[in-house]
């Protein structure tokens, strides 16, 4: 079997599990693993979770225990600061990863709310099973080594835009990047913790 027709039948096994294209793409492009590969990391994704808009995924008095993959909605990531105040620290959107990694690398509660925007579907792998696949398999442990880079790469942007712009400026750099974002918006949340 050629490479590409190997991919295409693992492509169509993955969709006939209902896995999102998107992650079977994700882990065959980034991590560059092999259809068996992949195979093994997709048989780790086997939860499903639901949330309503404004309920959390993730609160400080909890220890999370898997990655998320958005298959619909919208997550904010956020903490409270010493005053009370909710400072948004980020977005999980569709087709991406979520959950509070300082808990998933700490094996601790964080600091950090992970609450839905919107009704969200999620797809979920227990985070221990996915370091235990990665400590065998090298494309895993590359794909987590790249994800871990783009998440950090993200953070470094978000701290410069926080340290060098003005409250007015971040919030017009939300809107330009995720205008999506102030339709999902309660009125109790204000505009201004998203700068």
């Amino acid at each position: 079997m050629t490479a590409n027709l190997s991919k295409f039948v693992l492509f169509l096994a993955a969709m006939a599990k209902d896995f999102p294209a998107t992650l079977v793409q994700l882990f065959q492009q980034i991590g560059q693993l092999t259809p068996t590969e992949t195979d093994q990391v997709l048989d780790l994704w086997q939860y499903e979770f639901t949330l309503r808009r404004n309920e959390y995924l993730s609160t400080p008095d909890q220890r999370d225990r898997y990655i998320y993959f958005v298959m619909s909605g919208t997550l904010r990531i956020y903490c409270v600061d010493q005053q009370g105040v909710e400072v948004c620290l980020g977005f999980s959107y569709i087709n991406s990863f979520a959950g509070s990694y300082p808990s998933l690398i700490t094996g601790k509660p964080s600091e950090l709310y992970v609450q839905a925007l919107s009704d969200c579907k999620l797809l979920g792998a227990v985070w221990e099973d996915f370091v235990e696949l990665s400590k065998e398999i090298s494309n895993i442990e590359r794909f987590r080594r790249i994800l871990a880079e783009e998440t950090l790469l993200g953070r470094m942007e978000r701290e410069i835009e926080m340290l060098t712009l003005s409250p007015t400026e971040r919030y017009e750099r939300v809107l330009k990047r995720s205008p999506h974002l102030f339709n999902l918006f309660h009125k109790n949340i204000s505009l201004l913790t998203l700068a």
